[in-house]
């Protein structure tokens, strides 16, 4: 049906004739358009539009606006009104991507002459790290910060950083009994437990450790550069308390050493 006007004739049995006309007027439905369905990364946001001229809104999500922010997966409708009582719907399917997972490991600590192997993993679109290299994983040899730029095939980026601490190792000569010692909890906030344990060791190896009058234990803490800037002697209990609480934050050499046994080392963090 057309708008404008609009008549009938009628004639009865009798051959009587009658007639009407009526104006017919159409209103226009209300314009809106949420566009085509879409994605984005997770962390950002859309905005969907559904402006028309003098009209009314609802929408799934309850607003009242002519417009709302969305950021999570999801079908999104409107139903649009306008000053006629006229009704127009429209839906958009919103899907929202996680962001790639990469994982450079903990900051760490490597001797003056090695190098480490920094791998950002995963089947990732593209890698950018910290020297612009573009493969999958780099060697390093220096002090420093280096982080990876991942994207995926949706397009989402994806970072981690790790420092890297290059130290004059403080060891010489065989390590021993390296499963007897524990320091823990690492890291920490500099306040650290050294502990003797003879747990799942046999006896020759667990009296390496044990308590002599005449042996000197102590341990030894050193900062990157290998220079010492701790020290203390230990004494027989099988659980001591070391507090660097008051260093600064950052990675640290511990060497514990038996005068008489052998030595221990290792790596902890003030964080």
């Amino acid at each position: 049906i057309q708008a404008g006007p609009h008549s009938v004739t009628v004639t009865d049995a009798n051959g009587c004739i009658a007639s009407d006309t009526i104006q017919l007027g159409i209103n226009p439905l209300p314009s809106v358009s949420l566009g085509n369905d879409t994605s984005f990364c997770s962390g950002e946001s859309l905005t969907l539009h559904a402006f028309s001229n003098l009209c009314t809104y609802i929408w799934s999500t309850g607003d009242l606006s002519d417009t709302i922010v969305v950021n999570s997966t999801d079908t999104y409708w409107v139903e649009v009104t306008n000053q006629y009582d006229c009704h127009r719907y429209d839906s958009i399917n919103i899907a929202v991507h996680n962001l790639p997972s990469v994982n450079l490991g903990d900051d760490t600590l490597i001797c003056t002459g090695d190098s480490i192997l920094l791998t950002a993993g995963g089947s990732f679109s593209s890698y950018l790290w910290s020297d612009n290299s573009t493969s999958t994983s780099i060697y390093v040899d220096t002090t420093g910060d280096y982080w990876t730029l991942v994207t995926d095939q949706n397009g989402c980026l994806g970072s981690d950083t790790i420092h890297v601490g290059v130290s004059v190792c403080v060891s010489s000569g065989e390590e021993k009994v390296t499963e007897l010692v524990e320091v823990f909890p690492n890291p920490s906030s500099g306040k650290f437990i050294v502990k003797f344990s003879e747990t799942n060791t046999s006896p020759a190896v667990a009296s390496l450790w044990q308590a002599s009058p005449t042996e000197l234990k102590y341990i030894e803490i050193f900062n990157e550069l290998g220079q010492m800037v701790f020290t203390r002697k230990l004494n027989n209990s099988p659980e001591q308390e070391i507090d660097l609480s008051k260093m600064g934050k950052g990675i640290y050499l511990y060497r514990i050493v038996s005068e008489l046994k052998g030595f221990k080392n290792g790596k902890i963090l003030i964080q």
